[in-house]
This record gives C-alpha cells, sequence and structure tokens, in this order.
C-alpha cells in the first residue's frame, strides 16, 4: 500500500481543511514520493495541505495504481481534491480524474504526461527505437545518460549514491522490464481526446528530452479547455529543478478558481 509522511515537515493535513486546499502529488516511473520534496514546504506555506504518496513498486497496473489512491483519499476522508502529477504520475492522475470527476476540483500535468505521441521524435524516443531503454541503466555511464535525459542540470552524485542505485537497478532489472511494460500500455492514451470536467493545467519543459514538446499543442488541443504553460529550458523533472518557479505556476492556476 502507500507509505505516507505524516511530519510537519513534509507533510500538512486535517480533517477539516477545505476542499480547494487539499493537493495530491504523484511521482513518475521508478521515482519515489522524494521528487516533491522541495514542493511541500512551498505549497504548505501557501495554505495548502498536500499528499505525497508512495506509489507501490510491484504492480504498475495504472488502473491498480488509480483504484489504491481512491482508496487511500477515502481513508483520509479526502473528497475533493486537486490531483497533480508528473510523467506517469500525470497519466494516473488523468484516469483518476476520469474515473472520480466528482472527486477532482482540478487536474494538472507538472511537466509533461506520459500518454501522447510528439510529432518530433525525442531522444528518448530515438533511444527506445533503437533498442536500448535509458530508463534501465546497468552502468555508471548510462546511468549519466539517463540523468542527462531528465534534466538540464544533472545532480552531481556521489560514488555510493551511484553505486546504490546502480545495483538497486540490477537486483529489479526483470521486474522493472515487466513494469515498463506494463506503463507503455497507455503510451498513446493522450493521442484521443480526453473531456474533463475540471481546470486541467499542463506545464511542459522546451527541453524536455522524454517527450518533445511538439506534443504540446496537441494534448491541450486533445483537452479541450486546458490551460497550456511551455517553461523555456525546463526539463522533464523542472518540478524538482526549478521548484519555486514552478509551484508558482500551479499556484497561480489553483488561485483562479480556489
Amino acid at each position: 500500500m502507500f507509505r505516507i509522511i505524516f511530519t510537519l515537515l513534509f507533510l500538512s493535513f486535517s480533517m477539516l481543511t477545505y476542499a480547494s486546499q487539499n493537493v495530491v502529488l504523484l511521482h513518475g516511473l521508478f521515482a519515489s514520493k522524494n521528487q516533491w520534496d522541495k514542493w511541500v514546504p512551498l505549497l504548505t506555506q501557501k495554505g495548502y495541505h498536500v499528499v505525497v504518496p508512495e506509489l507501490p513498486e510491484k504492480d504498475y497496473s495504472l488502473e491498480y495504481q488509480v483504484k489504491l489512491l481512491h482508496q487511500l483519499m477515502v481513508k483520509l476522508h479526502l473528497h475533493k481534491i486537486n490531483l497533480a502529477g508528473n510523467s506517469m504520475g500525470g497519466m494516473i492522475a488523468a484516469l483518476y480524474a476520469k474515473s472520480y470527476p466528482s472527486e477532482v476540483v482540478s487536474l494538472a500535468f507538472i511537466g509533461a504526461p506520459l500518454g501522447i505521441h510528439s510529432p518530433i521524435l525525442s531522444p528518448v524516443d530515438n533511444l527506445i527505437k533503437a533498442g536500448h531503454n535509458p530508463f534501465i541503466p546497468l552502468t555508471k555511464d548510462e546511468l549519466n545518460q539517463e540523468l542527462q535525459l531528465l534534466f538540464v542540470h544533472p545532480p552531481e552524485l556521489s560514488e555510493e549514491i551511484i553505486n546504490t542505485i546502480l545495483t538497486k537497478y540490477k537486483n529489479n532489472q526483470a521486474e522493472d522490464l515487466k513494469i515498463w511494460e506494463v506503463v507503455q500500455k497507455h503510451s498513446g492514451d493522450f493521442d484521443a481526446v480526453f473531456n474533463f470536467p475540471m481546470p486541467t493545467l499542463i506545464i511542459w519543459g522546451d527541453q524536455d528530452h522524454v517527450f518533445d514538446v511538439s506534443a504540446a499543442p496537441l494534448l491541450q488541443k486533445n483537452i479541450p479547455g486546458s490551460q497550456l504553460e511551455i517553461v523555456k529550458g525546463g526539463s522533464h523533472l523542472l518540478f524538482m529543478e526549478e521548484p519555486e518557479a514552478i509551484v508558482d505556476i500551479y499556484v497561480k492556476f489553483l488561485s483562479k478558481f480556489n
């Protein structure tokens, strides 16, 4: 199930909060809730109550993720939420909003979501087309390549952290490949029109090497009434590299109807 941090530092939650103040953030594939560490204090300082679930690692069926997420929201008595996600988390958020539209106040894709094909192939598209999956690195060079694809300015990692990451990937390689195949079943979901009744925000970095920005206007077209913000110099994980700037975009969006 989900592992939630209920501490004053990383999670502010009250059963008496207004629906418009509740924000749920979903991480991407092969990632963790820690992606949002810089976001939680920024949002809580602005008066929002934030829930950051750790998505299960053993079953990445997105329909299963939606089911578990709803169970969590029921358990926490959160019947109205602002739901946001990055990459795979964005697609899970979309599926949740489609399944439980009356419970989602707003929907946001913080960085390109999984689910739409780009007219211009991204560097990741080209690698996968050539038979190489850059998201299951087994060597230091492959890990460096992955970081360069995810960030404009990749973080510097110690040898200890690098070795820990690579050991995990090596131990989980077979399972990760199965998870990858399951998740890719949704790679074209947004190629069709999604009619969401709630306000929807799309934030996309123009330096996203995972999902090329040429798909951004197509996604906006396929989500009628959605708001598109293209961030100059933004990476796939732009919300980690530029937390203050991206939080400001998100909060301005929320302020329009909260």
